[in-house]
């Protein structure tokens, strides 16, 4: 399995949308996507330290239940929620070779996030 940053993005808005995850925890369903490949990732998100969840995987595969997001959690969304930025970003990504760390993400994320709320003074980010 390879790591989808798209999926990533959709499942950390999934979470700061429901009502259900600080609650009763919450099980994402994105549509397109398996649930183990949802499960795979939201484990990479736990353990990346984005997302708070109880960890119920088994020898049947991974399960999580989401409790909500980590303080991280939210300064990605913060940075990924608005579409122009993620595509732009996305964008930035593909034209140099389409790999990436997410850590590497967030802080492009929010240089173009500083350039799109505050105006781009100095040129391009890359």
């Amino acid at each position: 399995m390879k790591r989808d940053m798209e999926l990533i993005r959709k499942i950390l808005l999934a979470v700061e949308d429901s009502k259900d995850a600080s609650r009763r925890g919450f099980r994402p369903e994105i549509d397109g996507y398996e649930d183990e490949v949802i499960q795979a990732h939201v484990g990479l998100l736990w353990n990346k330290g984005l997302l708070k969840a109880m960890d119920g995987s088994s020898r049947d595969g991974e399960s999580y239940i989401i409790t909500g997001l980590t303080w991280e959690g939210y300064d990605f969304i913060e940075a990924a929620r608005n579409e122009a930025v993620w595509r732009k970003a996305i964008h930035v990504v593909m034209e140099k070779g389409g790999g990436i760390t997410l850590e590497i993400m967030s802080q492009l994320l929010k240089k173009l996030l500083q350039q799109h709320v505050l105006g781009n003074s100095g040129g391009e980010v890359i």
